[in-house]
C-alpha cells in the first residue's frame, strides 16, 4: 500500500513539474502597423538591433494563467522589429548616397503600467542616430529617447488593443522625428529635438533618494521615498517611487506603506521642475495610552490618500542634491472617526546618483 501511494504522489509531482514547465511563457502577437504608406525623403542606410533578446521581441511582462499561475508573456512582432522600421520610410535611390542616416535599436520596450489609477501603455526607446559622412564613414549625433503613453479606447480593452494603440502613437512620433532630422542634415542647420540626446549627457538610469517632511498645526509627516529615474526624454515626464510614511499627531503615531505613489513632472527649465505628487498609504495606528482604552482592534489601521504639487530643484541630466517644496492635502480614514482632511507644507532633500 504504501508503494502504491509513494508511486501516486511521484507521479503527481512530476506530471504537475511537467505542466509548470508549459506554462513558463506565453506569447501575444501584435501587429506593427503602418503610418499611412512609406515616408519618403528619410534616407536611412541600415537599422541595427543591438538588443540581446529576439529580435521580434518587444516586450516582456508577467501575467496569471487561470488565475494563480505567473507566467512571462511576450510581446511579439510578425517581423524583427529593425525590418518593420526600415518599412515605414522609402529610399529613393536617386539620393540614396545623399544624407544617409543609420540607426541603431538599443532599447525597445512596450509594457503595461498603473498610472493615476488608470491603465497606461508604454513604450520605451533608445535609438542611436548616425548621420554619413562624403568618406562613407558614419558619426554619432545623438540618442533618440522615447517614454510614449497611450490608453486604448472602448470599456474594458484588452491588452492587445493597448500595445497597438501605443506603437501607433510611437510611430507617429518618430517619423515626426526622422523627417525634422532629415531635413535638419539637408540644411545643415542644428536639431534641437528636445528627446534627441547628444553624447555629453549621461543616458543611464538614475536613483533618487529623497525625504519629504510636511507640517501643520499638531500634525506632520515624514515620507522617505527611491524613485528608479530614466533619462528625460520630454519635458512632461511620469515617475512612480517608492515611500514609507511616518505620521505624528497628539494622539497617534502611524506606520504607512505606499499603495500607490505617482509624480507628474513637467521640466520649466534646466535645473527646476513643477511634480504633481498622488499617493494612497495604507498604515498601522499605535495610539497613546489613553486613547488605546477606548479604541477597538479596527482602529489600528489608517489609509491615507494624499495630492499635492510642488516645485523642485532637479539639474537636467545631472546627479547631486535635489530639494523642493510644496504644498499637500491629506486625506486620511479610520474607522472609528471616519474621513478627515488636512492642509501640509512641505520640504523635501535628496539626492540623485
Amino acid at each position: 500500500m504504501l508503494r502504491y501511494l509513494c508511486t501516486t504522489i511521484i507521479f503527481i509531482a512530476f506530471t504537475g513539474s511537467l505542466w509548470g514547465q508549459r506554462l513558463i511563457y506565453d506569447s501575444l502577437a501584435v501587429e506593427f502597423g503602418s503610418t499611412g504608406g512609406p515616408v519618403p525623403h528619410v534616407n536611412i542606410d541600415t537599422v541595427m538591433d543591438a538588443r540581446k533578446n529576439d529580435p521580434a521581441v518587444i516586450g516582456v511582462h508577467e501575467t496569471n494563467r487561470y488565475l494563480v499561475i505567473p507566467v512571462d508573456r511576450y510581446v511579439v512582432l510578425d517581423n524583427p522589429l529593425s525590418c518593420e522600421i526600415t518599412g515605414m520610410f522609402i529610399i529613393d535611390d536617386k539620393s540614396r548616397h545623399e544624407n544617409v542616416l543609420r540607426l541603431e535599436i538599443n532599447e525597445f520596450d512596450v509594457f503595461a503600467r498603473r498610472q493615476f489609477f488608470m491603465t497606461k501603455y508604454v513604450t520605451h526607446a533608445n535609438i542611436s542616430l548616425l548621420s554619413g559622412n562624403e568618406d562613407d564613414s558614419f558619426h554619432h549625433k545623438g540618442n533618440l529617447l522615447y517614454e510614449t503613453t497611450a490608453s486604448p479606447g472602448g470599456f474594458m480593452a484588452k491588452p492587445k488593443q493597448g500595445y497597438q494603440a501605443v506603437l501607433d502613437r510611437w510611430k507617429d512620433q518618430f517619423t515626426e522625428d526622422m523627417i525634422q532630422v532629415s531635413s535638419c542634415i539637408q540644411t545643415g542647420s542644428v536639431c534641437r529635438l528636445p528627446n534627441l540626446i547628444d553624447e555629453s549627457h549621461s543616458l543611464r538610469n538614475n536613483l533618487i533618494i529623497s525625504m519629504e517632511t510636511s507640517i501643520w498645526h499638531n500634525s506632520w509627516l515624514a515620507d522617505g521615498e527611491i524613485i528608479f529615474s530614466r533619462p528625460e526624454s520630454k519635458r512632461r515626464f511620469y515617475r512612480k517611487a517608492y515611500c514609507i510614511r511616518y505620521r505624528r499627531e497628539e494622539r497617534l503615531q502611524s506606520l504607512e506603506y505606499s499603495i500607490s505613489n505617482d509624480q507628474f513632472n513637467f521640466r520649466i527649465s534646466d535645473n527646476f521642475s513643477l511634480v504633481l505628487k498622488s499617493k494612497l498609504f495604507f498604515g498601522l495606528n499605535l495610539w497613546t495610552d489613553e486613547e488605546y482604552r477606548v479604541r477597538g482592534f479596527e482602529d489600528i489601521f489608517i489609509l491615507d490618500y494624499s495630492l499635492g504639487p510642488g516645485i523642485l530643484f532637479n539639474p537636467y541630466y545631472k546627479r547631486g542634491i535635489t530639494f523642493g517644496t510644496g504644498l499637500t492635502g491629506s486625506a486620511t480614514f479610520i474607522y472609528s472617526e471616519g474621513f478627515s482632511v488636512k492642509p501640509y507644507i512641505s520640504i523635501q532633500l535628496g539626492i540623485k546618483i
